[in-house]
């Protein structure tokens, strides 16, 4: 910084600017973190229906890789089949998950670790 042709008041700028970007980069990690803490509690809590997410999305590539020689078709065909087998796979993936009783235990779990959230001061 000292080596800059930058004036003394801009430096100081510059050094006001970055400690506050410091601070605000803390707080997103710390919000990043807390998010992907949810997402792999989501994932572990709802093993069924995050399976089922998983495959629509492999269905719906595959299917869209059948049909990649029909320009018209695929695009269509694509957004329709993605819908079906999102709905498909994310319904019996609940009712799976219902049926093992995790649903009730997951949602509790789900709030309890929201709670931290607001605790954050932006």
């Amino acid at each position: 910084m000292e080596k800059t042709n930058l004036s003394a008041d801009s430096k100081a700028i510059i050094l006001d600017i970055s400690g506050h970007a410091i601070v605000v980069g803390k707080k997103l990690m710390s919000l990043g973190r807390k998010i992907l803490i949810m997402v792999i509690q989501l994932l572990t809590t709802f093993p069924n229906t995050t399976f089922g997410l998983v495959m629509a999305m492999l269905l719906t590539t595959l299917s869209t890789g059948l049909f990649a020689g029909i320009p018209l078709i695929r695009v269509a065909l694509a957004g329709f089949l993605k819908s079906v087998y999102v709905i498909f796979g994310l319904t019996n993936g609940m009712i799976s998950d219902v049926r093992s009783g995790k649903i009730g235990e997951g949602l509790e779990t789900m709030m309890q670790s929201l709670s931290p959230l607001n605790q954050l001061n932006f």
